[in-house]
């Protein structure tokens, strides 16, 4: 029996809930098409799990359960699952479908903090020369948009014409989880005004999507297209060397916030930056576990300094007698 098949027959509400949320991310290019196959065998798993419970009256305590039945399997792949499941409630609420999450309260299971992936300067400016001579209009805005103002490949695709407001020198973003919907504004950087400029120089567009379908330019490009067309750069750059190797156009994010997290004080103007609801999720893209432990530790290990003897004053009890001098003879005085 096939997974969509055993979960419709354990739980055909929760399935149709799940297959409504996926075509959703589908067509907001925020899953690609094996990132949606994936996410839904995985949502399918949970609906076999809570056989007969209609998704409206799943709770905490069930979810629970669900957590621990997995047993041995690696906290990785626990911690996929929930957050799988979450964030398919997250979407119901919002969408009026149901009225709670089942997941809060239920605690994620622990795993590895993530990578920073972010690029060196060096790497930065081989890549940029490369798409320079390769892609100087199209191919750098996608650079700059990415590695200037930290956006996302389904984020780059998304980019509207009217989304840049040149006199105000920012872009409102159509962010993650937003429906297409503008979620934050960002400063535009120098580099991307420059890249900006040159494109629509070249480029005759008078509204809509602001990268087009390459083969279609009715239709805007998508998430995918931006992810390999960078990718593909990376690794004639020399800065990517194969498949799996952790470096992905999502690196250029990873710069961005380092940078941004080196030029300021407040990790909130990174958090808006990047359209993070929760700072725990910026924290992941910046090296702040080591951030100042280099001068701490330097001022750890410095020579000691051996403190001032201390000054030790003499008692008045045992102070020299002191004399003085009269007419009629000396006399003694303490």
């Amino acid at each position: 029996m096939s997974k969509t098949l055993e979960a419709r027959e354990a739980n055909a509400p929760l399935v149709k809930m799940i297959d409504r949320y996926i075509s959703d991310r589908v067509a907001l290019g925020e899953y690609t098409p094996k990132t949606a196959e994936v996410t839904q065998n995985r949502l399918y798993l949970f609906a076999v799990a809570m056989r007969g419970v209609p998704p409206w009256e799943i709770t905490k305590a069930q979810v629970k359960e669900w957590m621990a039945s997995m047993g041995s399997i690696r906290n990785s792949t626990k911690a996929m699952r929930y957050s799988s499941v979450n964030s398919l409630y997250e979407w119901a609420i919002a969408e009026g479908i149901v009225s709670h999450n089942p997941c809060i309260g239920v605690k994620r299971p622990k795993t590895p903090r993530g990578e920073n992936r972010s690029l060196s300067a060096t790497e930065i400016v081989r890549l940029a020369e490369h798409i320079q001579d390769k892609s100087p209009r199209r191919g750098m805005l996608m650079f700059s948009l990415m590695y200037g103002e930290g956006l996302r490949c389904g984020e780059v695709a998304r980019v509207q014409l009217h989304d840049i407001d040149h006199h105000e020198g920012v872009i409102h973003v159509r962010g993650k989880g937003y429906k297409g919907e503008r979620s934050r504004s960002v400063a535009l950087s120098p580099g991307t005004v420059e890249a900006l400029r040159r494109y629509l120089l070249h480029t005759k567009i008078e509204g809509g999507p602001l990268f087009r379908n390459q083969s279609d330019r009715s239709q805007g490009t998508t998430p995918r297209s931006v992810s390999e067309v960078m990718s593909k750069y990376m690794s004639a750059a020399g800065i990517k060397h194969g498949r799996y190797d952790g470096v992905s156009a999502h690196a250029l994010r990873h710069t961005a916030a380092e940078e941004l997290a080196a030029a300021t004080d407040d990790i909130r103007v990174v958090q808006q930056f990047l359209g993070h609801e929760n700072l725990a999720t910026t924290n992941l893209y910046l090296r702040s576990e080591v951030k100042g432990q280099a001068a701490a530790q330097a001022a750890r290990f410095a020579p000691k300094i051996a403190p001032p003897e201390p000054k030790s004053e003499i008692p008045e009890f045992f102070r020299e007698p002191r004399h003085r001098n009269y007419a009629d003879g000396e006399e003694l005085i303490g």
